[in-house]
């Protein structure tokens, strides 16, 4: 997400120039939004890629490559409950973000048809 152009206006005071208020605020509350739910989204951790790169054996000559035992030993640990309970976890955080990315797409949208009104009155 790039927000040079905004911090760029906070930073010089330019976003007063914008004259306005209703546009300001849009602009102002979007950023925040995208703030809250980025930082939102950092939070969520469901332990699936930690729990799934402990139970695999990495070859750094090789990286395709998995001995059987390991073979062996990652195929039960992914028949297990935690496993299943990490698999779901992840998969529902992916969603979630997934929405986030929609939401803030749809809302960025919204606010550029809003600057490109203002810039046209």
């Amino acid at each position: 997400m790039n927000r040079n152009t905004y911090n760029e206006l906070i930073s010089t005071g330019n976003l007063r120039k914008i004259e306005s208020d209703t546009l300001r605020t849009n602009i102002v509350n979007y950023y925040e939004y995208v703030n809250a739910i980025t930082n939102t989204s950092l939070d969520y951790k469901s332990g699936y890629i930690s729990f799934t790169n402990s139970h695999t054996a990495f070859n750094i000559n090789n990286r395709d490559y998995i001995a059987e035992f390991d073979q062996k030993r990652f195929l039960n640990n992914i028949k297990t409950e935690e496993y299943y309970r990490l698999a779901n976890l992840e998969l529902t955080l992916a969603h979630r973000v997934s929405d986030f990315a929609k939401d803030i797409k749809d809302n960025a949208e919204k606010l550029m048809d809003r600057i490109d009104s203002y810039l046209v009155d």
